[in-house]
């Protein structure tokens, strides 16, 4: 019977073998003789495909042919997959599967990772995450710290180009730490120099500069000036954010000279865009101009596409602001034509947006929302939340120009929420900017002056030169409204001040109407008519609209050329799939084949199985009895699981009808918003009910009228139901030492306090309770710590704040002059103490302003951040510190947020009580 099984098989594998072989030889495919695998066919006309590529990408395709090893070809695939837009996921299925092969695990966790990319790029974040999980699980196994860093930062770069850069910036660290681990430099500074990239583009200019400088110390430890001159360039690029232009000029022009002394002509082509873009924004067109002619230049040298384009539409950008529109449209079509043959999507977003702009200052609003519309989509596919909100707030604006204003509101307010989740200031101050436009047209003053104020404030922080201007005019128009000339006149010559520096026609224009109307109601008739001659100058420049149309013709040309294009890729998307059909009808075919051998062997084994199936019978009878005495023992399990699960049910309600009860003795969130309007509570209870607890009263003094304001901060021994109990009996005590003592003393109500604390825990005349307990009760050592503050409406001669205080074991802290002040508390808790002593009432006279903070310890002894070290109460200090102008509710927020970004994943260690009040 065997023999006969071994001859069938036989005879089955031998068709598919000869069918295999014949296949394989059918495939024409370029043999590469220095590696051990040859390329699939789709990958291997790819690579040889270089037309209508960017210059580094045809480098890379070489490289890949050309390779000596297994490994550097896929390293090389795999970069290739990170540059090539849809293209990418040929590169990086054939990298992983290679991988694979020849068991090389740093191509494989690479080769996730750009599948990662790709997904995520393509809004499928559940197949992106799904293979960042795969290659985190094979780094992990391979045991080596220097690839699960290596992990780590391909993801933490996939994060920041999808502009989820807070994320970016935790990964990023983590990466970093296990680099320093491994003791891998040149990883080492490639995470720094990343997190520098994150940190820049989330506005948070000084991290930024301290990982730059950390990261070009790591490369020049290893000699690579090649990621040097990147970083400082980079330095360069945040001085020049932060309107330091002296400064990025410095870094740029140092940069300069170690390109040129290298050769790097591409680098050299950047930096001369760099100097360029600074000149730019100092409105210095006339050399930044020359500047980006020189970039253009440069970059011709060595076919650099992507860096042609992009000055390219620097110029028409310049244009664009001195409203020379015939000339700005001339050159985004020359970076539009580029962009497109390179398939640069992200480069083609601000195109679109710049000639959009264009129209819609013509106010060709169908052509303004056809170009806007194109950047939202581009921008939604790069994954470019900044650009997406950019084109969103843009296409309001086009409705706001219409008069629809119930739309524009509507894309606005829908910008402000994307704008706030990624710290978006630039857009963020646009949109309110544009949102105060639509109420000024609506005549609801005092709204659009608030908007106006907002977006001022962002444009003073983010320095944007277009923002001030446009708020001041803005600003300036609402007080000519209200018949406030002199307001509006101080306004219009702040704003034609700025608008001067930024060299904008049109917001020249723009001050110097309102600067001649408010002149003019103040009968400073010179100045008036001064003002109104550079208005008429300014507008004359501002409205070539008969040279745009000429020059449609040009756009329209070139978004034929661009379909052409577009018809070239799908036809070669068509003749691939086309090819995959054939394939497909093969592989069936060798199915059918396999089908029909396999049914013979069918007919074989089905007598080798009824022999089987008899012998069987009597082994499943005996295995089904077992099944059901197993059956039964299930049965008698879930009725326990069953009453275990109802037991628990009735404790978790007990302990949730508890909460209620604790909550009662809370004081009401509003009555606190009444007494103390610029005031925060954090509440974090560890488990439902907690040990902590805030309490609150108004009183008077017995004798006098004075007002006092009692609130504390209280830590009962433990947490959950038992500190949730002694929460009751402290917080009832001071209620009792308040309303029916009638103390307002901290220090005496804390004396009291503690007696009827002990006294209640005493238990002195229930002998019965002692004797059951076989111990005395008296001995319970149960209460609690607390910071008491009572806040007097008495003032000084000054007009400072009495402020009393009294602290068990929990100190005070406050903020005055911009300096932090620690009282410390008396070393004792309310509750039995060996020694009892009576508690200091420490008496202090505060500014308005001045900020004091009462609170628990469990804030400072949370465990976590990258080591899981507790958070401690010099952080937090420092934290306090760096929020001093801040309002209160945003401190809280903030708090909040930094806490639970330190906790991450780890458990809660205590209950979290903090409460903020500024006097």
């Amino acid at each position: 019977m065997h023999s006969f099984l071994k001859y069938i098989c036989i005879a089955l594998f031998i068709p598919l073998f000869l069918s295999c072989t014949k296949t394989a030889h059918e495939k024409k495919i370029r043999d590469i003789s220095a590696l051990s695998f040859k390329w699939s066919a789709k990958v291997d006309s790819l690579l040889h495909d270089t037309s209508k590529t960017r210059r580094f990408v045809k480098i890379l395709k070489l490289k890949i042919l050309q390779s000596g090893s297994d490994t550097d070809a896929i390293n090389n695939l795999n970069q290739l997959a990170s540059k090539s837009g849809f293209q990418a996921i040929y590169f990086a299925d054939e990298a992983r599967k290679q991988s694979q092969k020849i068991g090389y695990t740093y191509g494989l966790i690479n080769s996730l990772c750009e599948r990662a990319r790709y997904f995520i790029g393509l809004g499928k974040a559940d197949s992106g995450e799904r293979d960042l999980q795969k290659a985190a699980m094979v780094a992990q196994k391979s045991g080596s710290e220097r690839l699960v860093a290596q992990e780590l930062y391909w993801k933490g770069e996939i994060y920041f180009d999808h502009s989820e850069f807070i994320k970016a910036v935790d990964i990023l660290n983590e990466a970093e730490n296990a680099a320093d681990s491994s003791g891998y430099k040149p990883l080492i500074a490639d995470c720094l120099a990343a997190l520098g990239d994150a940190s820049r583009m989330d506005y948070n200019y000084f991290d930024a500069l301290g990982y730059y400088n950390r990261a070009i110390q790591a490369a020049n430890e290893i000699n690579d000036s090649a990621k040097a001159v990147n970083c400082i360039l980079s330095v360069g690029e945040v001085y020049s954010l932060k309107a330091e232009y002296t400064t990025a000029l410095f870094y740029y022009d140092y940069c300069l000279k170690m390109v040129k002394n290298s050769k790097n002509k591409a680098k050299e082509a950047y930096c001369l865009y760099s100097f360029g873009q600074v000149y730019k924004q100092q409105s210095d067109n006339v050399k930044a101009l020359d500047y980006f002619g020189r970039a253009i230049e440069t970059a011709m040298e060595v076919d650099d596409q992507k860096d042609i384009a992009a000055s390219y539409s620097a110029i028409a950008s310049i244009y664009t602001a001195e409203a020379e529109y015939a000339k700005s449209l001339e050159y985004f079509n020359k970076a539009v034509k580029i962009e497109t043959e390179i398939d640069n999507k992200e480069g083609l977003d601000y195109v679109f947006l710049g000639i959009g702009d264009i129209y819609r200052q013509q106010r060709d609003f169908e052509n303004a929302v056809k170009y806007y519309g194109m950047a939202m989509d581009m921008a939604k596919e790069v994954g470019n939340k900044g650009l997406y909100n950019t084109a969103i707030t843009l296409l309001g604006k086009v409705y706001g120009d219409q008069g629809n204003f119930v739309e524009a509101l509507n894309y606005y307010n829908k910008v402000i929420g994307l704008a706030e989740a990624i710290e978006d200031d630039g857009n963020l101050g646009d949109c309110l900017f544009s949102i105060g436009q639509v109420y000024s047209k609506l005549q609801y003053d005092d709204e659009a002056l608030g908007y106006f104020s907002r977006a001022l404030e962002i444009g003073n922080r983010i320095k944007s030169k277009h923002l001030i201007a446009s708020c001041l005019c803005s600003i300036g128009n609402i007080y000519m409204n209200k018949n406030s000339a002199q307001k509006a006149k101080q306004y219009a010559a702040q704003s034609l001040e700025v608008a001067r520096e930024s060299g904008e026609p049109v917001l020249i224009q723009n001050a110097a109407g309102l600067y001649s109307q408010a002149a003019k109601n103040m009968g400073d008739f010179k100045n008036a008519l001064a003002m109104h001659e550079l208005y008429s100058k300014t507008k004359d420049s501002a409205t070539n609209v008969e040279e745009v149309k000429r020059f449609s013709t040009m756009e329209y040309t070139t978004k034929e050329e661009q379909l052409k294009m577009q018809a070239e890729k799908t036809k070669e998307i068509f003749a691939a799939e086309q090819s995959k059909n054939e394939a497909e009808l093969k592989r069936q075919r060798t199915l059918r084949y396999t089908f029909t051998f396999g049914f013979l062997l069918v007919l074989v084994f089905m007598v080798v199985i009824f022999r089987a199936l008899q012998q069987n019978k009597r082994k499943t009878l005996i295995i089904t009895q077992q099944k059901e005495e197993v059956e039964k023992q299930r049965a008698i399990s879930e009725q326990h699981r069953a009453l275990a699960e109802e037991k628990n049910k009735e404790v978790l309600d007990s302990i949730t009808y508890a909460k209620r009860l604790q909550d009662a003795i809370l004081p009401p969130i509003k009555l606190i918003e009444q007494l103390l309007p610029d005031s925060f509570i954090i509440y974090k209870p560890k488990a439902i009910v907690a040990g902590d607890f805030y309490w609150l009263e108004k009183c008077q003094t017995k004798n006098s009228a004075e007002e006092v304001i009692l609130i504390a901060a209280a830590d009962c021994t433990g947490h959950g139901v038992p500190g949730a109990m002694v929460s009751v009996v402290c917080s009832n005590a001071l209620n009792r030492a308040v309303k029916e003592f009638h103390l307002t003393e901290p220090g005496k109500i804390l004396d009291k306090t503690r007696d009827l604390v002990l006294d209640t825990f005493a238990q002195r005349n229930d002998t019965h309770l002692q004797q059951a307990a076989g111990h005395r009760i008296a001995d319970i050592k149960d209460g609690m710590d607390i910071s008491l503050l009572a806040i007097s409406n008495d003032r000084s001669a000054n007009g400072s704040i009495k402020v009393e205080w009294s602290g068990a074991n929990s100190p005070l802290w406050y903020i005055q002059d911009n300096e932090m002040k620690v009282i410390v508390a008396d070393k004792q808790p309310i509750g039995r103490r060996d020694k009892l002593t009576p508690f200091t009432t420490h008496t202090l006279y505060l500014n308005k302003g001045d900020t004091i903070y009462l609170f628990s310890d469990g804030y400072a002894d949370q465990f976590g951040g990258n080591e899981g070290k507790k958070f401690k109460s010099r952080q937090l200090q420092a934290k306090l510190k760096e929020m001093t102008l801040h309002t209160l509710k945003e401190q809280g927020e903030q708090l909040y947020r930094i806490f639970e970004t330190w906790r991450g994943s780890l458990e809660q260690v205590d209950d979290v009580l903090m409460i903020g009040i500024k006097v």
